[in-house]
């Protein structure tokens, strides 16, 4: 039993020795001095050291080549488009609508008394027409009772005349610190920012034809 462990380990062991001599042999072999060669004279002996170094070079494995230097890959280029921005809105702000608010009314009447009054023998005058002009212009027509208004106006001051069409000569207003384009005296009222009162009185009278 004991001679077949000595000889499995004898066969276990030899390839290992062999490698270690054959290792031992290559690396004589590249520490030899160079002056072993020029020691040897002669053309046989020159032609001695190439084959035994020749057979050295047979059984002694070459080094393994040097690995180049890992090629270092550029980061990727972004090839997407530039988002182009959205339009700039270049239209100026409309501006805000005028801010409604008070009124002007009043009516027309004849004059029958001549008293510049209006009392209970005169009697209204429909169908004349009432201009107002000031931050808006219009025209309005007095109704069956000779009333007229002016209503949803913006903030300002504003100018009330009769037409100078109108039939009659006018007495009422009598008194005003307004004359109007056709020369006749007409009102001047103020409507003030956030009023939603209609002002009252501002009366036309004219004589009886």
């Amino acid at each position: 039993m004991l001679r077949v462990s000595l000889v499995l380990v004898a066969l276990v062991a030899a390839p290992l020795v062999t490698s270690v001599a054959q290792d031992q042999r290559c690396k004589d072999k590249k520490n030899q001095p160079a002056a072993t060669e020029r020691a040897a004279s002669g053309s046989n002996a020159r032609e001695a050291l190439k084959r035994n170094a020749d057979r050295r070079d047979a059984r002694c494995p070459s080094d393994p080549p040097a690995q180049p230097p890992p090629v270092v890959q550029p980061p990727p280029v972004d090839t997407q488009p530039t988002p182009t921005p959205p339009p700039v809105d270049t239209q100026p702000t409309p501006p805000p609508p005028p801010v409604t608010s008070g009124g002007i009314s009043g009516s027309a009447f004849v004059d029958v008394a001549g008293d510049s009054t209006w009392t209970w023998d005169d009697y209204p005058a429909p169908g004349l027409t009432i201009e107002l002009s000031g931050p808006v212009s219009l025209t309005t027509t007095t109704g069956p009772f000779g009333e007229y208004s002016f209503r949803g106006l913006p903030a300002g001051t504003y100018f009330v005349c009769q037409s100078s069409a109108n039939p009659g000569t006018q007495i009422v207003p009598f008194w005003s610190t307004y004359v109007c384009p056709s020369g006749l005296l007409g009102y001047t009222r103020t409507v003030a920012v956030g009023s939603t009162s209609t002002v009252l009185g501002f009366d036309f009278g004219n004589k009886p034809q």
